[in-house]
């Protein structure tokens, strides 16, 4: 009896240790959905999107005032925002800056195609941080000027500390131009492979802008002379002081100057002095009379410069000074004038500067 239970066994395992799975059957449908379980704990509410919004466009009208005055400025109006090439748009377009900020470059990579002019977002931090933090300027760090330096070594040089202003003459200083140190050395120059960018070019001289030059007192030819600095380089913010002082005569308006127009002088020709007033009891009477002899002087040297028989036939000094052979005490002299003529302040961005340059400038020019 015993040896059958244990033959019944060993079938029974033998027979469970041969069975294998067979191949997976098909899928069953899905089961029917269970009932809904209970409600969970609320979240938290997020922030109302309005709320970064209205730090900035709300009706305590901080930003309106301010683009109605951007607006008269000379920036906004956009006269040279056409400027599109990549050595050009960095400065002329809101888009250019903006890429060369974050470049480096002075030069954008390409031509911008659809620029617009200087404004809010080219000088501030529009929609970073979405709140006030984004009235900060771009930048106010240092940089080195692309043609700076003392006569005749004229080499790269870094811009004197402007702080606030640094903004500013990252644009409104002198272009590099070429041969310049053979300018300097050579006993002739011929002006056709003398000018601001290339052998093609029209222009001679500095540029549009060299007020941080001027300011900093760099860049033009003293010749023998020795320059002592202005205080007016020494000035915190030195541009946002006068152009950006308290604005008077409205927001809007033919005769607004200071705020964020950046204008000194308004459309109407008034004299907004707010920026003068801590150094200068009458800053109206005193850029007056600066301004008259100032311009005197000038008007003596265009005369020479002006008479075909000395120079030049033509002291806009684009199309004539193409087929212009000079010596390199003449083009120091015409880069002199064109340096004091672009710079627009009729000296007033630095006095003791400008007055150097024209005094040793009209002592050559005289005895050519």
């Amino acid at each position: 009896m015993k040896k059958l239970i244990l033959l019944a066994i060993s079938v029974v395992v033998l027979t469970a240790s041969c069975t294998k799975d067979g191949p997976q059957g098909i899928q069953g449908l899905d089961g029917a959905v269970g009932a809904t379980g209970p409600q969970g704990i609320p979240g938290v509410d997020g922030q109302d999107a309005t709320v970064a919004c209205t730090q900035c466009h709300n009706s305590s009208a901080t930003i309106v005032p301010k683009q109605m005055q951007c607006d008269s400025s000379i920036h906004k109006e956009g006269t040279t925002y056409f400027e599109t090439g990549t050595s050009c748009a960095g400065c002329h377009t809101n888009e250019g800056f903006n890429e060369t900020m974050k470049t480096g470059s002075a030069n954008t990579l390409a031509t911008v195609g659809e620029p617009t002019p200087v404004g809010c977002y080219t000088c501030h931090k529009i929609h970073s941080a979405y709140d006030t933090n984004d009235y900060a300027l771009k930048t106010t760090s240092t940089f080195n000027m692309r043609f700076g330096g003392v006569a005749p070594a004229l080499s790269t040089t870094p811009m004197p500390d402007q702080q606030k202003a640094n903004l500013c003459v990252r644009c409104h200083q002198s272009r590099p131009m070429s041969g310049i140190d053979t300018i300097v050395t050579a006993s002739t120059i011929d002006t056709r492979a003398r000018k601001t960018s290339s052998t093609s070019g029209t222009r001679f001289g500095p540029h549009y802008g060299p007020q941080g030059n001027m300011v900093a007192g760099v860049s033009a030819f003293i010749f023998d002379g020795v320059y002592t600095a202005s205080a007016h380089s020494g000035i915190q913010n030195t541009c946002i002081k006068c152009h950006m002082s308290t604005l008077v005569h409205g927001s809007f308006a033919p005769n607004a100057a200071g705020g964020h127009t950046c204008r000194v002088a308004s459309h109407n020709g008034t004299i907004n002095n707010a920026g003068c007033t801590g150094c200068h009891s009458n800053g109206n009477a005193t850029f007056t009379a600066y301004k008259a002899t100032f311009s005197k002087r000038m008007d003596s040297l265009e005369v020479i410069l002006a008479n075909p028989a000395k120079l030049l036939a033509d002291t806009v000094l684009k199309t004539a000074l193409n087929n212009t052979t000079m010596t390199a005490e003449q083009a120091k002299v015409v880069y002199n004038y064109v340096f004091l003529s672009k710079d627009k302040s009729y000296g007033a961005h630095n006095p003791i500067y400008a007055d150097l340059l024209l005094t040793k400038s009209l002592e050559r020019a005289r005895n050519w």
